[in-house]
């Protein structure tokens, strides 16, 4: 699924991108993406994904710097989304925060009306499952 929405958000910032596109960057979850081990990559990417699954509740430090890539990307005009987001008991500056995607995606119903009632627009998009056969 991130691949589709890699694709998507490449193709409106330019068609030759994706020819060109890899993954040069990613932050673990745990680490600061704003340190500067992480920013000036992060500053340089065609993309930012976030992946919001588990952590985007409760007002959690972590969480904070998470969604604090949103207004960070917008202000460089990098375009990104926040995947697999799951929501619950954060502050107004979160969801502040979380309004600066141009895309959040929930990966069921119930997060996505969880963020609608926050005022969040979200839409559903289903992780895609790939049985392994022996």
């Amino acid at each position: 699924m991130v691949s589709q929405e890699y694709d998507l958000a490449l193709r409106e910032q330019s068609p030759r991108a994706l020819e060109v596109a890899r993954l040069d960057h990613s932050v673990s979850p745990g680490e600061n993406w704003e340190s500067s081990e992480h920013r000036d990559a992060v500053s340089r990417a065609l993309l930012i994904i976030v992946n919001g699954e588990g952590i985007l509740h409760s007002n959690r430090p972590g969480a904070r710097r998470i969604v604090a890539a949103a207004p960070f990307a917008a202000s460089l005009s990098i375009p990104s989304v926040s995947m697999n987001t799951a929501w619950g008991r954060n502050s107004g500056d979160m969801t502040r925060d979380v309004r600066r995607f141009p895309r959040v995606v929930a990966r069921e119903a119930a997060r996505q009306t969880a963020l609608l009632r926050a005022g969040i627009d979200a839409e559903v998009v289903h992780n895609m499952t790939f049985p392994q056969h022996s």
